[in-house]
């Protein structure tokens, strides 16, 4: 298992994972009154507090979580260097899952119980493996949320949490108003966490009126995207989405493009990479992406700040624009936000009192404010959408109107 030391990460990163997904809080750095007294909570010293952070390091998922630790680095550096937390260095733990549900099981309680951490930041895809240990314990979880057991525990606080509980409409809406009909779905095969996605995007299709009139199962690097695209040719949809890789998703839209078959809108949760738009150019022209935070290219006052963070702070990702690296800053900034809330030596009891006090947007970089005393299925209704220029050399964002670019739906009745 790893320890608190950063290793160099290379800068590129392929979404293939499906954390896809999320007041007045926001990215502050206050320092707070100066404290060096004893503290009896756990992991607290008169200089310092712990943290632990639980990602796959190694194992299938760590090539697209990779990114994860440099935003947080990124994070608690910018808080140390305005003084920490009431007058305490925050102070980094990490351990390695092992991109299973019993290496997460293992770090946990090897974080809580020999690293002393106060709480854990989580950003995997196999949480529940420590889920029940964590909330018997009453440790303090903060992180994105791509499994059910997020919404069944009490000590977990999500950031983003895209297909977690009830369906909403704004993907639908999103088709509808790209001038979309009839849908195409792509899944991966034997995904649990796939098949769930696919059922949200389908209720929420639904909900507009939107049916699905053909499937395909895509397998990077086995499935042939020209066989794909033939497929949703002759289903006679024009709307293709689905919970695939983002590699696989552009991979079917360059074969629609190079058939000359057309379609109205392609869109999924994966795929906001400027590698596959250096790879494919102007062959993927229009292909969208939904996302839960604003988009990179806004460069807002607090876009600008997490971008100079990354490179003041963890210099050795290359490109800061990667989702996981924002995922990783904001989840450690919502902790460092609650820390400074609850007072000089919080329990963790305090700590999470607080948290469900507060609403919090990470200074707008999320697209609607976090209310984290609401059941989690009840919070997440906005999302951005991205999609690549005409020009095939980048990604713009997308309006939902004239006045905003926030795309917000409702809940699905009856979900």
């Amino acid at each position: 298992m790893g320890r608190s030391r950063r290793q160099k990460r290379p800068g590129a990163m392929t979404v293939t994972g499906l954390a896809v997904v999320l007041l007045v809080g926001g990215c502050s750095a206050s320092a707070g009154p100066s404290s060096t007294g004893a503290c009896a909570s756990p992991g607290f010293s008169p200089t310092e507090v712990r943290l632990g952070l639980l990602y796959p390091n190694t194992g299938i998922l760590a090539s697209t979580e990779s990114p994860v630790r440099a935003g947080i680095a990124a994070r608690i550096g910018l808080a140390n260097d305005n003084g920490g937390i009431h007058g305490r260095r925050v102070v980094l733990d990490w351990r390695d899952d092992a991109s299973s549900p019993g290496g997460n099981s293992a770090a946990a309680h090897d974080l809580v119980e020999r690293g002393g951490v106060f709480g854990l930041i989580e950003e995997t895809a196999v949480a529940a493996g420590s889920a029940q240990y964590l909330d018997e314990n009453d440790v303090p979880v903060i992180g994105s949320a791509v499994e059910p057991a997020w919404a069944l525990h009490k000590n977990m606080f999500a950031i983003a949490f895209p297909y977690v509980g009830e369906a909403t409409t704004t993907f639908g809406l999103y088709a509808r108003k790209s001038g979309g009909t009839k849908a195409f779905m792509l899944s991966a095969p034997l995904s649990q966490s796939s098949n769930q996605v696919v059922g949200k995007l389908v209720t929420s299709l639904a909900s507009q009126g939107i049916p699905v009139v053909g499937r395909a199962d895509f397998s990077d690097g086995i499935t042939p995207p020209d066989a794909v695209a033939a497929k949703f040719a002759a289903s006679g949809a024009n709307v293709l989405t689905g919970a695939v890789s983002g590699p696989a998703m552009a991979s079917v839209v360059a074969a629609l493009r190079s058939a000359h078959i057309e379609f109205k809108v392609a869109f999924s949760p994966t795929g906001y990479e400027q590698a596959l738009v250096e790879h494919y150019g102007p062959a993927i022209a229009g292909m969208s992406v939904s996302i839960y935070y604003e988009p990179f290219e806004e460069q807002t006052p607090e876009m600008r700040k997490y971008q100079e963070a990354m490179h003041r702070y963890a210099p050795e990702l290359a490109k800061v624009t990667q989702p996981f690296a924002l995922d990783g800053y904001i989840a450690a900034d919502l902790f460092i936000h609650g820390l400074e809330r609850a007072g000089d030596c919080p329990t963790r009891q305090e700590f999470m009192d607080t948290l469900r006090s507060i609403r919090y947007d990470a200074g707008g970089l999320l697209p609607s404010p976090l209310n984290l005393n609401e059941p989690l299925g009840d919070r997440r209704m906005c999302y951005f959408f991205v999609r690549v220029d005409a020009a095939g050399t980048g990604f713009e964002t997308v309006p939902s109107d004239a006045e905003t670019t926030k795309w917000c739906g409702d809940r699905v009745a009856g979900q």
